[in-house]
């Protein structure tokens, strides 16, 4: 399996992805139309590579493709943030108030809406079709990115970060932030308002309360839920802290779900990356564990593969990332170790 740029024919397999629907995924598209917008974006963005123009608005959507053909998956980086549109979220502050007569203290957090992330990259949309769901799929969708980021340093902002689905309850299906918060402020249920904002920014805006939030007037579970991920979110959650990423006081507005901050260099995956001399292709890798991911370096047909210890000095991978990256034996490619920092 390989993971490549998006391209149109893969319209009706990327319709799976919708049909199957995923909570919480603003970034994915509902129908064709959508689809073939975001695509187009996603070809003309990597055409733009190495030096796209200043300020840009790029999107870069990835697919995951199976031996058979079949997209089990995509991922995507946005760049910037903030310009076209602005990029909401609640700051968490603190504030003590003190009674030195009474001797008491308390202290209390605020949630403050913010939108200081202008100019910021964010890795999302990262989501796999559950019956693909194992064999080491999604880690190769999230690191394909920050191979990406590694072979066109340029192209990126400093600043990298992520939004993950904030905490629904399992059972009832419930939202606790969200009928806490925002439920008081639109009258819409929190899945049409979540797919609404990313489309329209204006009404965040127009009906959000401007003025701070005192967690300590919330319900126990709502506070509870804030910064904590959808229990399906985790796992993409701590492969973001094992790549540098670190929570950053900033939640989601709807759902409080946490967003975490890295400076590209010092992204796991790309400060370990190195150049490798490709050796000749594995025959059958299934059998095998990889130890590294590696990737090519031409935007024009980028591809990202699990890679595997050679005997020889240079890294060995699948065949089917030859074809796709149009590389040969002995080519130069980008190659990042597997595996603990």
């Amino acid at each position: 399996m390989i993971v490549r740029p998006v391209k149109t024919t893969d319209l009706s397999e990327l319709m799976k992805i919708t049909q199957e629907g995923a909570k919480g995924m603003t970034t994915l598209p509902r129908d064709e139309e959508q689809w073939l917008r975001l695509i187009d974006h996603s070809k003309q963005s990597f055409a733009s590579l190495p030096t796209p123009e200043k300020n840009a608005s790029l999107s870069f959507l990835m697919v995951l493709e199976e031996a058979d053909g079949q997209i089990s998956g995509t991922s995507a980086i946005y760049t910037p943030m903030g310009y076209d549109r602005p990029f909401y979220n609640y700051k968490i502050t603190s504030a003590t108030n003190v009674s030195p007569e009474h001797d008491i203290r308390v202290e209390t957090n605020l949630l403050q809406l913010a939108n200081d992330y202008n100019g910021a990259a964010e890795v999302g949309t990262l989501i796999l079709r559950t019956q693909f769901r194992g064999g080491g799929r999604g880690r190769l969708l999230a690191l394909a990115r920050y191979m990406l980021i590694g072979a066109f340093m340029d192209a990126f902002p400093e600043q990298i970060i992520a939004e993950i689905r904030g905490w629904r309850d399992p059972v009832t299906d419930s939202t606790p932030f969200w009928d806490a918060v925002g439920k008081r402020f639109f009258t819409m249920p929190f899945d049409d308002a979540d797919i609404l904002s990313g489309r329209d920014f204006r009404f965040i805006a127009d009906l959000m309360p401007r003025i701070p939030i005192y967690t300590a007037l919330l319900p126990d579970e709502a506070q509870q839920s804030i910064g904590q991920p959808h229990i399906d979110a985790r796992p993409a959650y701590e492969m973001l802290l094992k790549q540098g990423f670190r929570f950053n006081n900033s939640v989601d507005i709807f759902d409080a779900g946490p967003c975490l901050e890295v400076y590209k260099g010092d992204i796991t995956t790309v400060r370990r990356t190195i150049e490798s001399t490709l050796n000749k292709p594995l025959v059958d890798a299934s059998e095998q564990k990889p130890t590294s991911i590696v990737s090519n370096v031409n935007a024009d047909s980028f591809t990202v593969a699990y890679g595997y210890d050679s005997k020889q000095e240079g890294v060995q991978t699948d065949p089917q990332f030859l074809v796709h990256a149009k590389v040969q034996v002995g080519d130069t490619v980008n190659s990042s170790p597997l595996g603990s920092r």
